[in-house]
């Protein structure tokens, strides 16, 4: 299927982004239901047109997602003129807007229940998109010198034995993933709690451009969305959408890699951890936590095929749509 990167002078590609995107953000539907509903109906548009009755004769939906879809049919022209100017926006920065039906949405992305139906990338895709061996790493911006120097050996070694290292730009464990891959010479994937088109933060910028050379940038919001609290929540769980299993570097028991965690568990997806043999203080409070919860420990010298041994007994899980 095709994917949009450069617009066209029709209105065709708009106007069919446009519907998804409607859709894809009217209340109580979300990626699940979004996905439930093109297996009943040809396309977004039909979704969005079809009579009322014929919603809910479908019984593809509950009462209230019946009601959120419906509130929502009114308001193409604000999402068309969105995508006009996102499809300019994609042209400027080299950038694509990809459905979950297109040939460069990310695999294992597509297998998750939390995929969204639209996404914004830049960089180069096909690799990082068709690989079935990603990994999230993350962890905290306040990291420890010994789990930043953890995290960028793993990070390579994963890289050259041909695993996609994803993470969220952010600082600390995240940069330092990221900058090891890189250094690996292989795959890495950011996946950003603003537009795919925004360095955030600002000091990550040279990594950020590295990415795109070496990998790609992935977000579900539209270019020049601005970061924010909730965007960046919604990221974690969107990374570990993206990987076949995490990797959680160093937390305290509360912040956004509790929330990868968590996402991990939901999508039955092995968690690593490290565990170096200083573990005390309030700092790796959250790998104790996640260490006797049947967290699989990495220690310094834990070889890749350890990952690999647990990453093939995964199977992909669709969740319930309704």
């Amino acid at each position: 299927m095709e994917h949009w990167k450069i617009p066209s002078t029709t209105p065709r590609i708009a106007d069919d982004l446009a519907w998804w995107v409607q859709l894809s953000e009217a209340k109580h539907i979300g990626p699940q239901r979004f996905r439930h509903l093109l297996t009943l109906f040809p396309d977004p548009h039909t979704v969005l047109t079809a009579p009322p009755d014929a919603i809910q004769s479908s019984k593809a939906l509950p009462r209230r997602a019946v009601e959120g879809l419906l509130s929502q049919r009114d308001k193409h022209s604000h999402y068309l003129a969105l995508m006009e100017q996102q499809l300019q926006l994609a042209e400027r920065s080299d950038a694509h807007i990809l459905r979950y039906t297109d040939d460069l949405y990310p695999w294992l992305l597509r297998e998750s229940p939390v995929g969204p139906p639209v996404l914004y990338a830049r960089g180069n895709l096909k690799p990082v998109s068709e690989t079935k061996r990603a990994v999230a790493v993350v962890g905290t911006r306040r990291a420890s010198p010994i789990a930043l120097e953890f995290a960028r050996t793993l990070c390579g070694d994963l890289a050259r034995s041909g695993w996609c290292v994803v993470s969220g730009m952010a600082k600390g464990i995240d940069a330092a993933a990221h900058d090891g891959a890189l250094l690996g010479q292989g795959l890495t994937a950011a996946v950003l709690g603003c537009g795919a088109d925004v360095v955030y933060p600002r000091e990550n910028k040279a990594i950020y451009e590295r990415i795109l050379q070496q990998g790609a940038v992935f977000s579900q919001y539209p270019f020049s969305t601005r970061p924010s609290a909730a965007h960046l929540q919604r990221r974690n769980k969107l990374t570990v959408g993206f990987s076949a299993a995490v990797v959680i570097i160093q937390t305290g028991v509360k912040g956004g890699t509790m929330n990868a965690y968590r996402a991990a568990l939901d999508e039955k997806k092995p968690v690593f951890v490290y565990a170096p043999r200083d573990i005390e203080g309030d700092e790796w409070g959250g790998n104790r936590l996640i260490l006797d919860k049947g967290g699989i420990p990495l220690a310094d010298d834990s070889p890749i095929a350890l990952v690999e041994t647990h990453v093939a007994q995964v199977r992909p899980v669709q969740g319930n749509p309704i």
